[in-house]
């Protein structure tokens, strides 16, 4: 089959529907994986050149998610070639549907729908040490465990079948070296100097 790159599946659509169909504000549909591990499947493992461990990746780690289409809020792509430069340069509303103008707003009732939209987000929980290692607004939310385990609970409706074969292709087409090198540190969690985001952050 011919690899597409986001951009050309964009460009395709465009051309095919306008621009002015499309907009320049593209929805897509989130779908939640939970925590509940599986083991990688034996051609994965084979695949991957002896420095590469297919367990340091979520897309090959956890492959349980959540129902498709119930999860509310997306995610968008913009193009900002099509938005006047000061429009740019107002404080987004929210980060599901930063430009008001363009993005329609999310509320819980409405959602790209996840089997018609051209782009899907999965959005991985990941493991514990993964959830609270973040640094962010919401730090004191990810320190909770009864709500991590609610979230979990969110992503055990089925396995996904699909997107675990990437990894032995991304070492066919790339080389083994090459893979390795792209690769590496990946899964790892470096110790960060967190006084910057103290400074930011109060």
């Amino acid at each position: 089959d011919e690899r597409k790159t986001i951009l050309d599946v964009v460009k395709e659509e465009s051309n095919r529907h306008g621009y002015e169909t499309m907009g320049p504000c593209v929805m897509m549909p989130r779908l939640r994986y939970g925590s509940f591990e599986v083991q990688p499947e034996a051609a994965t493992v084979v695949a991957a050149p002896g420095e590469i461990d297919p367990k340091d990746f979520v897309t090959l780690r956890y492959r349980w998610h959540g129902a498709k289409g119930v999860y509310a809020y997306g995610k968008t792509m913009i193009d900002v070639s099509q938005i006047p430069t000061e429009e740019l340069q107002v404080e987004a509303e929210n980060v599901h549907a930063p430009l008001c103008h363009y993005c329609p707003r999310q509320v819980w009732y409405y959602s790209p729908q996840y089997a018609t939209s051209l782009f899907r987000v999965n959005h991985y929980l990941d493991s514990f040490e993964a959830y609270t290692y973040r640094k962010d607004i919401r730090v004191e939310l990810r320190q909770s465990v009864d709500r991590y385990n609610t979230l979990a609970k969110e992503g055990n409706h089925s396995m996904d079948t699909e997107g675990s074969h990437w990894l032995q292709e991304f070492v066919q087409d790339m080389g083994s070296e090459n893979a390795k090198m792209l690769l590496a540190d990946a899964g790892s969690f470096p110790r960060l100097d967190w006084s910057l985001w103290k400074i930011l952050w109060g």
